[in-house]
């Protein structure tokens, strides 16, 4: 995967694994970089490209900007979403019978307490386990204490769950006390 930018001299490769990193000292370009990242992620025209393998990439369906890595969050519906998706494939695949039975179940007993109300109580019987698990408020765990330990989180889930591939961090540095090689971008 690349990125190319039109006023940067190369393109920027990244590889799984090793992070990249830009060193922007003019301020204004900076705020430009950021800008024209923000709106490419929001589908408005961007100085950036992303492509991968010749192929131009969607930055708003593969790239994800975070400024504040103090407030990520890994439950937006989008990713939610996709967790229950495949949670009901699951339960709906090699769960199927045991998922019917609890569902036949559920409507079975509250059928009964129902039927013990008023005449005019009723329920509907529609219940099916997409309903339930969203009842259940089935959702990724809080982050941890730790930023360093939060943000590989945060980025496991959002590889896991969702088309993003590409996480650009802005001033990261300044949160961490981390050491990163001027040689080649990567962790020590």
């Amino acid at each position: 995967m690349m990125i190319s930018h039109y006023t940067l001299e190369s393109t920027i490769s990244f590889d799984e694994n090793e992070i990249n990193y830009l060193v922007v000292e003019d301020q204004r370009q900076m705020a430009r970089y950021i800008t024209d990242i923000i709106n490419g992620i929001e589908n408005q025209n961007s100085g950036f490209v992303l492509s991968d393998e010749n192929d131009i990439l969607d930055l708003s369906k593969h790239a994800e900007i975070i400024i504040d890595p103090f407030t990520l969050e890994p439950n937006s519906p989008a990713t939610v979403n996709i967790l229950l998706q495949r949670m009901r494939n699951n339960a709906l695949g090699d769960n199927q019978l045991k998922t019917d039975e609890m569902l036949s179940m559920i409507n079975s007993t509250i059928g009964n307490i129902v039927n013990e109300q008023h005449p005019s109580v009723s329920f509907s019987e529609n219940l099916d386990i997409m309903k339930l698990f969203k009842f259940l408020g089935v959702r990724f765990n809080h982050l941890y204490d730790d930023m360093l330990e939060s943000i590989c989180e945060y980025l496991t889930i959002k590889r896991d769950y969702s088309s993003i591939k590409l996480f650009i961090f802005v001033n990261l540095r300044c949160f961490l006390n981390l050491k990163f090689s001027p040689d080649i971008g990567t962790l020590p």
